[in-house]
């Protein structure tokens, strides 16, 4: 449930870490079919020149087993007689005690998430971090038709520069590499 709200908001494990099951925090709108998530703070770019949009987790009409909007509401059900007096949005449990995961635990499902996901397809995976949920959303939107100004506002950024500069590094490189092969000539 944690890797695909992460995928569907392009949130960092800070934002998630700060989400609540009450509300207003949280809000399901009928139509369209979505959850509405505002975290509980402060997010990392908020400023008084800058006030973060909401996180929208929206019915995805593909793959019903990795459809966000329905996850999230199907893990609150499950998780409400167990969460206790915790109001964290996603619930730890660690010795029979139940509390609000920090970012970095976050961070860490993420990780094993994405490691397990690989290994099971007996695929290489290069370094992966927390962050890289944030790396691939944006780039898979992007890949997939999504206007930069959407991203831009799911992933709470104020203009294309941190887009282009952290998260279109490889793909420049790439490009860069396909130039070069294709433009040299060949040895034969």
């Amino acid at each position: 449930t944690v890797f695909l709200v992460a995928m569907a908001t392009a949130a960092r494990s800070d934002d998630l870490s700060k989400l609540s099951c009450e509300a207003p925090f949280l809000r399901e709108r009928k139509s369209p079919p979505s959850f509405v998530l505002l975290p509980t703070d402060l997010r990392k770019q908020s400023r008084s020149s800058h006030l973060s949009e909401d996180m929208v987790v929206a019915k995805f009409s593909g793959d019903r087993l990795i459809d966000p909007f329905r996850t999230l509401k199907l893990y609150l059900k499950r998780v409400d007689q167990l969460r206790g007096s915790v109001k964290s949005l996603f619930v730890t449990y660690k010795s029979g005690e139940k509390s609000a995961p920090v970012a970095q635990t976050i961070a860490r499902w993420l990780v094993e998430t994405i490691q397990f996901a690989y290994k099971s397809s007996h695929k290489n995976l290069e370094k992966v971090s927390g962050h890289s949920t944030r790396a691939m959303s944006t780039l898979w939107a992007l890949f997939n038709g999504a206007s930069i100004e959407s991203i831009l506002k799911a992933a709470d950024w104020s203009s294309t520069n941190v887009f282009a500069k952290h998260y279109l590094k490889k793909v420049e490189t790439e490009r860069s590499e396909f130039c070069q092969a294709a433009l040299k000539p060949t040895t034969s």
